[in-house]
């Protein structure tokens, strides 16, 4: 099948039309209904790689574990969730409390280069491009929140499992033992 593609660029005050024969790079095509859910995204200190390999050098390791500098753009604090098994299940009772249709997951990245084709439906919105591996992240999806507009879920006070650190501080902080 060929397919033509038309586009056209600014050129000064003019306009210039070109006529592109064929597919020229990959097509993206999105969903309308996912720009109404909530989501919230964590960066995620989990083993990864070494937790079926096992840890040979815990130098490598702990730098592994340590929080890229691009992520500071994203703040100049850290809350680092000391049990996040205790944390998920605050939120997942929650959404119990509240019907709310959650999802929970670490985000798949993948090659642009290599992938071709549709995402699965169950897959929508926890995957990206792996150019944003550096944020390793983990994501909490509600697809049915009662507002346009931010949601607040009520999940009680995080204090008992929470420390905050200043974000230059955070890495410096990190212990690791076997």
């Amino acid at each position: 099948m060929k397919a033509l593609f038309m586009f056209y660029r600014q050129i000064g005050k003019g306009q210039q039309r070109h006529e592109l024969k064929g597919l020229t790079n990959q097509v993206f095509v999105g969903r309308n209904d996912v720009l109404s859910w909530s989501v919230f995204c964590l960066y995620a200190i989990h083993p990864g790689k070494y937790l079926d390999k096992g840890i040979d050098d815990l130098d490598v390791y702990r730098k592994y574990l340590t929080l890229h500098s691009r992520l500071k753009r994203f703040g100049d604090y850290v809350l680092f969730i000391k049990n996040p098994d205790v944390f998920c299940e605050r939120v997942v009772a929650a959404c119990k409390r509240d019907n709310l249709n959650l999802t929970m997951s670490p985000i798949a990245y993948y090659d642009l280069e290599k992938h071709h084709g549709a995402i699965p439906d169950q897959l929508i919105g926890l995957v990206k491009p792996d150019k944003y591996k550096h944020q390793n992240e983990y994501r909490i999806i509600i697809r049915n929140a009662p507002t346009d507009g931010p949601y607040k879920l009520d999940v009680g006070s995080l204090s008992d499992i929470t420390t905050m650190f200043k974000f230059d501080e955070f890495n410096d902080a990190i212990e690791v033992s076997v």
